[in-house]
């Protein structure tokens, strides 16, 4: 660790991303200092005291939270959270373990963007977050069902932002985990050991947490099952991954709707059925491991076929990256899946506009985003830049490093077949 404290600010959101990474160093007992952004009223939240640091700091995605340990920059908060989980020892070391992590926190944001829209929004839509937290209050409410903490006995950097998210919740709306009372019992437990309103300053060693105990890892001869809707969507990026690394796979394509309904009845049958902790789409399932989410999924598979550096620090530039691109896939997604489409596409320019550019100076003249060696986040940004010239075939049109990229990864010996079928 850098002999300077590290450097972490709150996000000037209205739901406010930085609570749960200040629990995570309170109970690590990390000094730092915390680095607040006036934010302005509702509803138009003004970020204004932020923009004269934004560009001045060195971030290679200027974005808040940002969190800075000596030398190295890092931004996003799923990132940050793993990354200072790791650099404290709380990751365990089987593969598995990491990417069920990896799915919890990125369910625990899937609930809170619906408690954004819900609280924060010009217009309340309390039913959209009724159904979110019903789906995660039952998949939690399962998972905890023998745990004290998500994963297993041993608390780790899900169960921070899970715990933040629902007193944020409970807070706006006090009755949500009426009828759960396996999740009431889980934050009172949080808030009696965690809670900077009760002891934030108890040390760890006497929290009483009992040692984790992580299953091994296993290893299958049986082809793995990828499952998601027949379109592009969120499963091209893993069936390029795996056509990339020569997995043998079964891709299980779920009948999509037309717009702009999307009819999604198609899945129903299996949703529940296939033993999924938290069912969604994509799932993979690679013999008696199941894991949903996207970005754990094609973390994992990386990992398991040692892509993933031993550097933390590295490890967790991919995982800033991977969410980088996740913000534009889902500029992308709300604009061209919209029945407003043609309403939406100038706030859509406006988001390539600022986030091509900085992919472009991050790539510089690297091969791959992170250096000579292509890398999982690289699957996911040629995917969607395939996608948005799918639609847009003119938006890299000022971007040649940018379409030098694409060419590359288009002309990979691995791939040339797969894609020339499409």
């Amino acid at each position: 660790m850098a002999a300077s404290a590290p450097l972490r600010l709150k996000a000037t959101l209205p739901v406010e991303l930085g609570e749960q990474i200040r629990l995570l160093l309170a109970y690590l007992e990390v000094d730092f200092i915390d680095r607040r952004y006036k934010i302005g009223p509702a509803l138009t939240y003004h970020s204004d005291t932020w923009l004269p640091d934004k560009f001045s700091l060195g971030l290679e995605f200027p974005n808040l939270p940002y969190y800075i340990d000596g030398d190295f920059k890092l931004t996003h908060l799923r990132a940050i959270v793993e990354f200072i989980a790791e650099v404290h020892g709380m990751l365990p070391e089987c593969k598995k373990q990491r990417a069920v992590l990896h799915m919890l926190q990125c369910e625990i944001m899937d609930l809170r963007m619906p408690f954004i829209a819900t609280f924060f929004g010009p217009d309340c839509q309390v039913g959209i977050l009724d159904g979110a937290v019903v789906v995660l209050c039952v998949s939690s409410g399962r998972v905890c069902q023998r745990r004290c903490c998500l994963l297993c006995v041993q608390i780790n950097y899900p169960d921070f932002a899970l715990c933040d998210l629902l007193m944020q919740m409970t807070k706006s709306e006090p009755t949500y985990l009426q009828g759960y009372p396996k999740l009431q019992a889980y934050l009172w437990r949080f808030e009696l050991r965690i809670s900077p309103m009760l002891d934030l300053a108890m040390p760890r060693s006497q929290l009483g947490l009992a040692p984790g105990t992580y299953v091994s890892s296993v290893y299958t001869t049986m082809a793995p099952i990828l499952g998601y809707w027949d379109i592009k969507g969120l499963g091209e990026q893993i069936r390029l991954l795996l056509k990339y690394l020569g997995v043998e796979f079964v891709d299980k394509q779920y009948k999509l709707g037309p717009p702009p309904t999307y009819d999604k009845s198609g899945w129903l049958p299996d949703k529940f059925s296939l033993g999924l902790d938290i069912p969604n789409l994509p799932y993979y399932i690679d013999g008696d491991f199941k894991l949903t989410q996207s970005g754990a999924i094609m973390e994992y598979i990386a990992d398991i076929h040692s892509m993933i550096p031993e550097c933390k620090k590295r490890r967790a530039v991919l995982h800033m990256l991977q969410c980088e691109i996740v913000d534009l896939r889902m500029a992308f997604g709300r604009t061209y899946y919209s029945p407003d489409i043609e309403k939406l596409k100038p706030a859509f320019f406006e988001t390539l506009a600022q986030k091509l550019p900085q992919f472009e100076a991050y790539l510089g003249e690297k091969q791959w985003l992170t250096g000579e060696k292509i890398n999982y986040p690289d699957f996911a940004l040629c995917d969607l830049l395939m996608q948005m010239m799918g639609v847009e075939p003119t938006c890299l049109r000022k971007h040649p490093i940018l379409q030098a990229y694409l060419s590359r990864f288009k002309n990979l010996p691995e791939l040339e077949d797969y894609l020339a079928s499409k």
